[in-house]
């Protein structure tokens, strides 16, 4: 044993996610269908974050004031990383090895 330690990575609300509860794992993909779900290679995520992180709280902050069962209405926005992106925010976490699901391999 090496004491691997499973961490989804994904973009919830334009916040860089590594590690996602099962819920939210289930919301990434439920998100797919709903289109809340949106492809980030390395070059979309600076665009991505911004634009999506202002839209969840500029919401946040008009409907909580006057609505408080908002707060847990409000369904995320998801970014769905490519290898290039989960291997840039593996990067930043720390993460020296990681695998994808689309490659077939494990990469350093």
């Amino acid at each position: 044993m090496k004491n691997v330690i499973p961490a989804t990575i994904a973009i919830k609300d334009g916040i860089c996610r590594v590690g996602l509860s099962m819920e939210e794992i289930s919301d990434l993909a439920l998100a797919g269908k709903e289109k809340r779900a949106f492809k980030c290679s390395t070059r979309d995520l600076p665009i991505f974050m911004s634009k999506h992180f202002d839209r969840a709280h500029e919401e946040f902050q008009i409907k909580a004031d006057s609505d408080r069962d908002f707060i847990s209405s409000l369904k995320p926005i998801w970014g769905a990383t490519t290898v290039a992106s989960t291997m840039y925010i593996a990067h930043l976490a720390g993460i020296n090895t990681f695998v994808t699901g689309g490659t077939g391999g494990v990469h350093r």
